[in-house]
């Protein structure tokens, strides 16, 4: 092929190129390469054309070599940065983009995609200077501008990113997408109000814009008005019903790290599994909904489904940590060999500085553990605790003091001006309490049970009404000495506001269970509202609490558990904020020891069923057959028979059982104990 015939091929292959037809563009540049091996026209078209193709590691190859033939064409450098940008290799694309520069400083498109490389590589401060370069160089180029604000944006810099958004708006104020990330930026600094005007404006110029719904949905969801949250993602998913984000977005509302009324009042965990299961249709190797799947079939009890979609994401992700500590929870303890400590070993190795490694020296402990080998578990246990407990900020004298104003401001003179006020309450709560790890969960499994009864779990909503007292009743004093300002009116709104809450999980009941552990403090609080409500009072032996709660990995708003020392004082806080209700109320509450549940079931099954005037049948003896979501740390151990390997535990653990007896009064307070 003469060089006339040559450049012909070559301008035919361009034009080819340039229509779209990569298959015979490519035929024609592999011909001219046959012919002249270093054709750099050639070898860079073969390099976009791979580069189109998403094999990266060839169009580098093919580009840098058009290069080496012919280093000086700036579009070669162009569109090797290009190249390497996608390929992640940031600092090379870096380079190459600084080249092109040098021959063409005022080229805007460069300098817009070098900021994307600095971003890339978290060069911040580059970025935004990349990015105005390109704009000083295209005033009238809007993606340029959009460029940097969203850089500005990810940076933190609220106030330069908004005054960007707000000179775009006045320019473009029919651009739905500026409207959508000024309300994001808003968001994103906790101005969930202000976002959502931006929402609504890029909606009313743009019905369709689906992202607008996904952000108002979390702007919702922030402000704590889940069932506006629901609808926006909703219609989301119904503009595009692969929307990935938006999906897992719902079905996130109610993951089970979520408060549980959540669930309770607007979906069924069978609806939350089915929208993971469609998030998976789309990315079937998303691994955050991977795990949430599988913990939402270990909240019902299947555990063969749960773990099939541990082992799934752990195919994908073997050094997935999350993964690693819920896979090893649920997996027979015959499985348990020295290959598998070794691997979770090794991924401790591997992993050191991550935050969440706590969670595999869990893992180990409680493998020791069922091995029975307390020394190891014993270390592993405190070691887990150490980590978690490095940045806690708990002040252990918050709870006496506590417990002091609570035994100062409830006194039996308080409910004596109430005595005689005529209860008219058709809604029956059943208020079950105690510390953590005291058989709670399985109490309220049990009572759930009944036909008659709605479990609503873990609720905090007595919690918020006592906030409600605090603020707006409490006469600017300080709660709880200003509980003596409540009156019949007060409690008879407030009261109101917890019944309506619990009608609204489920209108079919009149009997539900509330079995907020913490609950135990605000009992005085409680039988204000409800004088007549149920009360049980979940008693355990205080080594055996104690420990179970050290051995327990607890979020941080339990933040007194990662350390013995804090788990025991808060212990003896809590019995005496418990002697100080025996005492007001007569001992008007059902009080059960979780040795004595264990050891005769029926018994003390049937003795709470009456005092909460339910009617008996045989059935209520087999919580088994209960399979409402529970999503508490008990939610392996309320799926099985009662047993009792969980009585005298301590006994296992001499050093940690040595360390907390050392606290002044926990001895006698252990010694005393009885069930």
């Amino acid at each position: 092929m003469d060089k006339r015939n040559l450049n012909d091929e070559f301008e035919k292959a361009l034009h080819i190129h340039n229509q779209g037809d990569l298959i015979q563009a490519e035929s024609i540049y592999k011909k001219i390469l046959i012919d002249r091996p270093n054709h750099d026209g050639a070898l860079h078209g073969l390099g976009l054309i791979a580069f189109h193709n998403d094999s990266l590691k060839e169009a580098i190859e093919f580009v840098k070599k058009a290069i080496s033939i012919n280093p000086k064409k700036n579009n070669y450098h162009a569109n090797l940065g290009n190249i390497l940008y996608e390929a992640r290799n940031f600092s090379e694309a870096i380079k190459e983009y600084k080249r092109v520069l040098k021959n063409d400083r005022n080229n805007s498109l460069i300098h817009n995609n070098l900021g994307h490389a600095y971003q890339a590589n978290s060069q911040i401060n580059n970025a935004i200077s990349s990015y105005k370069n390109a704009i000083k160089n295209d005033t009238s180029n809007l993606e340029y501008r959009f460029n940097l604000a969203v850089c500005l944006q990810n940076s933190g810099e609220f106030s330069l990113a908004k005054k960007e958004y707000t000179m775009m708006i006045k320019e473009n104020p029919n651009n739905p997408q500026i409207h959508h990330n000024l309300g994001i930026l808003y968001l994103e600094n906790d101005k969930a109000e202000k976002a959502i005007k931006y929402f609504e404006e890029c909606i009313k110029l743009n019905p369709s814009y689906v992202l607008a719904y996904n952000s108002m949905g979390s702007a919702a969801a922030k402000n704590g008005n889940t069932k506006k949250a629901i609808e926006q993602y909703k219609k989301a998913i119904e503009i595009d019903p692969n929307y990935f984000e938006a999906i897992i977005n719902l079905a996130n509302l109610y993951e089970l790290s979520n408060t549980q009324e959540k669930i309770n009042k607007y979906f069924k965990i069978s609806k939350i599994i089915k929208l993971y299961k469609n998030a998976l249709k789309i990315n079937k190797y998303h691994e955050k909904t991977l795990n949430s799947i599988a913990c939402a079939y270990e909240s019902i009890g299947d555990v063969k489904k749960s773990k099939k979609y541990f082992k799934k994401l752990l195919s994908i992700n073997p050094n997935n940590i999350e993964a690693n500590y819920n896979y090893t929870r649920l997996i027979d303890k015959k499985y348990y060999d020295n290959k598998y400590i070794r691997n979770l070993e090794k991924l401790i190795s591997n992993n050191a500085n991550e935050t969440k490694i706590f969670l595999l020296f869990f893992s180990l402990a409680h493998i020791y553990d069922k091995k029975g080998e307390y020394k190891k578990a014993e270390y592993n246990f405190t070691y887990a605790n150490n980590l978690k407990d490095k940045n806690n900020n708990y002040n252990k004298k918050k709870i006496k003091i506590t417990a002091l104003e609570i035994i100062d401001s409830y006194t039996e003179e308080l409910y004596r001006q109430f005595k005689n006020k005529n209860i008219k309450q058709t809604i029956k709560p059943i208020f079950i309490l105690g510390m953590p790890r005291s058989g709670t969960s399985l109490i309220e499994q049990i009572i759930s049970n009944h036909e008659e009864v709605h479990g609503a779990g873990e609720i905090i909503k007595m919690a918020k009404i006592e906030d409600i007292y605090k603020n707006q009743f409490a006469k600017n004093k300080k709660y709880p000495s200003s509980i003596k300002y409540i009156d019949d009116k007060i409690i008879d709104e407030l009261s109101n506001e917890y019944i309506q809450y619990l009608t609204s999980l489920n209108s079919k009941v009149k009997i539900f269970t509330d079995k907020l552990p913490g609950n135990f403090i605000r009992i005085g609080f409680i039988k204000l509202l409800f004088p007549n409500a149920k009360i049980i009072h979940c008693k355990r032996h205080p080594l055996d609490n104690c420990l179970s709660i050290f051995f327990t990995n607890f979020s941080n708003n339990i933040d007194y558990s990662f350390n013995l020392d804090n788990i025991a004082n808060y212990y003896l806080s809590y019995t005496e904020i418990m002697n100080h209700w025996k005492k007001i109320f007569n001992n008007d509450f059902y009080e059960i020891c979780y040795e004595s549940l264990v050891m005769e079931p029926e018994k003390n099954i049937r003795g709470f069923f009456d005092y909460c005037e339910l009617d008996w049948n045989e059935k209520l003896l087999n919580h088994l057959d209960n399979k409402r979501p529970v999503q508490t740390a008990s939610v392996m151990q309320v799926r099985k028979p009662i047993y009792k390997t969980s009585i005298r535990r301590a006994k296992n653990y001499k050093e940690l059982t040595k360390k907390i007896l050392s606290i002044s009064d926990f001895k006698l307070l252990s010694e005393n104990y009885n069930f």
